[in-house]
């Protein structure tokens, strides 16, 4: 994000919203990204609920092992 719209994206956090993280399973968990978008929700809006939605489980990359690394992510945001 610019930083202009990075300070104005910061006043429509709400405590009282539902967010959806979105990230490709194809992509290795380096480069997701998930992880830095459930500790800023979680920051600044404390309480919110978050959905994950993984796109893409059904591409051969998405085997069980990064399936893993996706949950250990999770886990530690």
């Amino acid at each position: 994000l610019s930083s202009a719209s990075w300070s104005s994206n910061q006043a429509f956090f709400s405590s009282g919203a539902i967010y959806l993280v979105c990230f490709d399973l194809r992509q290795s968990v380096d480069h997701s990204n998930v992880g830095f978008w459930i500790s800023l929700v979680v920051s600044r809006a404390p309480g919110a609920r978050i959905v994950l939605v993984g796109t893409h489980l059904d591409d051969p990359l998405c085997d069980r092992s990064r399936l893993e690394a996706y949950t250990t992510i999770v886990q530690q945001s």
